[in-house]
């Protein structure tokens, strides 16, 4: 069934897409494999890392520091980039499949993952210039108001605060924005990125109201969630101290995977939900270029 573009149809989304059901549970099962695998690769990388830090403090300290320390430093957190860039561009393809093609689950690694790893990097690069760009931005602007003020504490919060909300605002904006940038790639097989600025066009705030909207749920749920399971774990210990002290080894295992289980089911439940409404604006593209754009325009 098509679907018109509109705030409520992007924010229910999730529950409103046709194809065959099933796809959630199928999802769920395979994001926590990927999760216990990246957990395992960090907890190995972050042991690396941390020993690559403490023999750079001991260099430095020494007067031995070497540049091939920040070298080895940064490979990490480029291996790190790379596998969280590769496995979403899995995950993201299966969603992105579920919605725009309305297609059972399915996952691999072809065309389309190829394709979101140009999307996801794409991402990474637009991230890194926008902090750039925000932190150049502060700086001038924060510096020219601190030079008016005089020093003044109070004027210089202010400043700090308004620049703040306001490079928020567009770190928001640019990201909602580009937001249909997967989906556009799955519908077309072909990469797109700064397209999805055409597919959003006066529909920032429908979506922005979606995904704010989607926030608010997502953070009650995992609220009540977590007070569920805490209170499953520690009842009638408030304490967290006397709680650890009452526990087994095995208890806290549990409890570690009971949390780490319930934080991955969330995880995967917003990251399927919060792909709705980008898919579906990229589904009904103003342009004519959507499978169902007819329904948007005429609608």
């Amino acid at each position: 069934m098509a679907r018109s573009f509109s705030f409520s149809n992007a924010a229910f989304h999730a529950g409103r897409a046709d194809g065959p059901s099933g796809f959630l549970w199928a999802y769920l099962l395979v994001y926590a494999v990927f999760a216990v695998l990246v957990a395992v690769v960090q907890y190995g990388l972050q042991a690396l890392l941390l020993r690559s830090e403490i023999d750079m403090q001991v260099a430095m300290a020494g007067g031995g520091f070497t540049s091939g320390m920040i070298g080895k430093f940064a490979l990490f957190y480029l291996i790190t980039i790379a596998i969280s860039v590769v496995i979403w561009s899995v995950l993201e393809a299966s969603i992105m499949r579920r919605y725009v093609h309305e297609t059972g689950f399915t996952i691999g690694f072809g065309g389309d993952e190829r394709r979101l790893i140009m999307v996801g990097l794409a991402w990474v690069a637009t991230f890194i210039g926008l902090y750039i760009l925000s932190a150049i931005a502060a700086f001038v602007v924060t510096g020219g108001i601190g030079s008016l003020a005089q020093g003044s504490p109070v004027l210089l919060g202010v400043a700090a605060f308004i620049v703040g909300l306001a490079l928020t605002c567009v770190w928001i904006f640019v990201t909602v924005r580009l937001s249909a940038a997967s989906a556009l790639t799955i519908r077309d097989k072909k990469v797109h990125f700064f397209d999805s600025w055409g597919a959003t066009k006066g529909r920032f705030w429908p979506l922005f109201g979606a995904y704010l909207l989607l926030s608010v749920i997502i953070f009650i749920v995992g609220i009540v969630m977590i007070g569920v399971l805490v209170a499953l774990i520690g009842i009638d210990m408030p304490r967290p101290e006397v709680l650890l002290a009452h526990m087994s080894p095995a208890g806290l295992g549990l409890a570690f995977f009971g949390f780490f289980g319930v934080m991955t089911i969330l995880q995967g439940l917003m990251s399927y939900i919060w792909a709705g409404p980008a898919s579906l604006a990229a589904k009904t593209d103003p342009r004519g270029a959507g499978m169902v754009g007819a329904a948007d325009v005429f609608s």
